[in-house]
């Protein structure tokens, strides 16, 4: 349970963070820690859903898993959202893998305790609805991006959407989970970022990632990173 004294009190998830006192306290009870590592499966897909996580620190990746066995990242998670908003939709059974690509510190919210409160707060539900439609356009518009591409903006469409999502300049990304978000071998994806690389955009020392020209970075990156920013200001503000 988080207490007044718990040091997450004052930095809430965004989703938390934006309900009205009364709904926060009621649903106040129900939280619970929850941490993730890189890798770590959060939910699977047509497993039962038996907890929500709203994300406090990290990210989780929702992954798209194609027939060809080829997996990449549809979406990532941060603080502005939640792993587990299908429940709100009355699915019972996950319909995406969601993992975590940093390390993950969440708040845990036992499915019975979510779905009462999706009756009792309003402002929670609507919030949880955006952020499930929100989710379902990243999905789309992360395969269309998949599709049509190159891999050199796709990573930094991705590296900028963690440097938000963090957000510091500088964070833990290794080649291993760079290939796992564009869906590529990592020698491609290693080769991929060593060509942001030399173009002076990012920097690389011991798995960590430095965004060193964010406005130079943006313009090699595909529409795809506007479009998203777009939406998710418009949705959830």
């Amino acid at each position: 349970m988080l207490s007044d004294s718990d040091p997450l009190r004052g930095k809430l998830n965004g989703l938390l963070g934006s309900l009205p006192p009364a709904e926060l306290a009621f649903v106040q009870p129900n939280l619970h820690r929850a941490f993730f590592w890189p890798g770590e499966v959060i939910q699977a897909p047509g497993q039962p859903i038996f907890d929500v996580y709203f994300i406090q620190r990290g990210l989780a990746a929702v992954v798209f898993d194609s027939s060809s066995g080829v997996a990449a990242d549809a979406a990532l998670v941060g603080r502005s959202g939640l792993v587990g908003a299908e429940l709100s939709t009355s699915a019972t059974l996950g319909t995406r893998r969601a993992v975590g690509r940093l390390c993950v510190e969440a708040l845990r919210m036992p499915r019975g305790a979510f779905i009462e409160a999706l009756s009792w707060c309003p402002t929670l539900s609507s919030r949880v609805a955006r952020y499930h439609q929100l989710l379902r356009t990243f999905e789309f518009q992360s395969a269309a991006c998949a599709a049509t591409h190159d891999d050199d903006r796709r990573l930094a469409r991705w590296l900028l959407t963690v440097s938000d999502a963090v957000p510091v300049p500088r964070f833990p990304l290794n080649a291993e989970s760079q290939a796992a978000m564009l869906g590529l071998a990592a020698p491609v994806a290693r080769a991929v970022h060593r060509r942001l690389a030399r173009a002076g955009l990012i920097r690389s020392t011991n798995g960590q990632v430095t965004v060193l020209s964010r406005e130079r970075l943006e313009q090699v990156a595909c529409d795809c990173y506007r479009n998203l920013r777009r939406q998710e200001a418009q949705l959830i503000g």
